[in-house]
């Protein structure tokens, strides 16, 4: 990785996000660790917005500026003095404050001044009803953000940890994301010694009554034999050309969300990682994938990687 912004919360004072940038840098296994040519550069990102969203309709241009200004400097002077103490040869850390409506909105406006490869977020904490409520800047940044985002409720090293890895289902125009998705997973594998489990979720249609005399189903169990068959095999040819060292597969049936959360629970990875497909319009508000609630509904770090780079 060349780039990465760290997203700085002022409500944690140390900075979980800068902290598992550096580690993502500078705690990479010795026989991970790249040329001094290949650093990678920081970004601390601390999005503003002291200041109602109301405020920018009612004052504009001289006026706005002379009420921003203070508190912008106040916060680069905050920010200087957090960052500081992680300031070190082996890092390049950049500090930037952003003034926004939203922290969303500075972070997607950060994304389209430069080309980051990673984004890390702290978890925002949400309740059910705040969720079902209200879209939260971690649904904002997950949905809409054009590069890969790591969600962590606190730093964490990847060294000799778990990785699942959500596949998509096998429509074809899910190939892409899903290389996408490996190919992100392998490189973690071979820089931290990685276990890598994949779980493939297909639909479960073995209890659908056909609702005829004999009450059986609407497909034979043959056919249902055949259709099971057709997704491991699937799998197993996308997985083989990746050469993972240490891998588990679990082609299960199932609601891909629900089978997710349960295999979480059970086999308690270092990291999920899932796909985005970057839904636009109602389709985005509507058949979202709820990645911030399962960021915080799940006892690991969850990695989203867009189906491809877009401008937010």
């Amino acid at each position: 990785m060349n780039k990465i912004l760290a997203i700085i919360d002022a409500h944690d004072a140390s900075l979980p996000a800068l902290q598992q940038a550096i580690i993502m840098t500078e705690g990479l296994p010795q026989s991970a660790q790249v040329s001094e040519s290949d650093t990678t550069d920081i970004v601390a990102l601390h999005p503003v917005y002291d200041l109602p969203a109301q405020i920018e309709k009612i004052f504009h241009g001289t006026l706005l500026n002379n009420l921003t200004q203070p508190i912008i400097a106040n916060a680069e002077q905050w920010l200087n003095q957090v960052v500081t103490p992680f300031q070190s040869p082996g890092n390049h850390i950049q500090q930037s404050v952003m003034w926004s409506s939203h922290a969303f909105e500075a972070i997607l406006k950060k994304c389209q001044e430069a080309s980051f490869d990673l984004i890390i977020k702290k978890i925002d904490p949400h309740s059910r009803w705040t969720h079902f409520l209200f879209h939260s800047d971690d649904w904002h940044v997950l949905s809409q953000a054009p590069t890969e985002v790591l969600m962590i409720s606190e730093p964490l090293s990847f060294n000799n940890g778990t990785l699942m890895v959500a596949l998509e289902s096998n429509d074809p125009k899910h190939d892409a994301l899903n290389h996408r998705l490996l190919t992100r997973a392998k490189q973690l594998q071979t820089d931290w010694n990685m276990k890598v489990v994949v779980v493939h979720a297909y639909p479960n249609i073995t209890g659908l009554p056909s609702y005829g005399i004999d009450g059986g189903y609407y497909l034979a169990p043959e056919v249902m034999e055949e259709i099971v068959a057709s997704h491991r095999q699937s799998t197993d040819t996308l997985l083989a050309s990746f050469a993972f060292q240490n891998l588990t597969t679990l082609v299960e049936p199932g609601p891909p969300a629900f089978l997710i959360q349960e295999k979480v629970s059970e086999i308690q990875p270092t990291c999920l990682m899932v796909g985005n497909l970057h839904n636009k319009g109602i389709p985005n508000i509507t058949l979202h994938k709820p990645y911030d609630k399962l960021a915080a509904n799940v006892a690991c770090a969850l990695w989203v990687v867009p189906d491809q780079k877009k401008t937010p």
